[in-house]
C-alpha cells in the first residue's frame, strides 16, 4: 500500500492540472472574446469621435461664415 499512495498521488494531481488547464482555456477564450468586443468598441467610438470632430469642424467654419457676414453689414 505505501508504493501505491505515491503513484495516485501523482494520477490525483495529473487530473487536477488538467482541469485547471482546461478552466484557464476558458477563461482565456472568454477573455478573448471580451477584449475582442472592447476592440471592437473603441473602433466604433473612435470612429464616431471622428465623424464628430469633422461635423464640429464644418459647423465652426459655417458659424465663422455667418459671424463675418454680420460684420460686413
Amino acid at each position: 500500500q505505501a508504493t501505491l499512495f505515491p503513484y495516485t498521488t501523482l494520477f490525483r494531481s495529473k487530473t487536477e492540472l488538467e482541469s485547471l488547464k482546461a478552466q484557464q482555456e476558458k477563461y482565456i477564450a472568454e477573455a478573448t472574446a471580451v477584449i475582442a468586443s472592447l476592440q471592437g468598441d473603441i473602433s466604433s467610438n473612435s470612429s464616431l469621435l471622428s465623424q464628430l470632430s469633422a461635423q464640429e469642424k464644418a459647423l465652426n467654419a459655417d458659424i465663422q461664415q455667418k459671424v463675418a457676414e454680420l460684420n460686413r453689414q
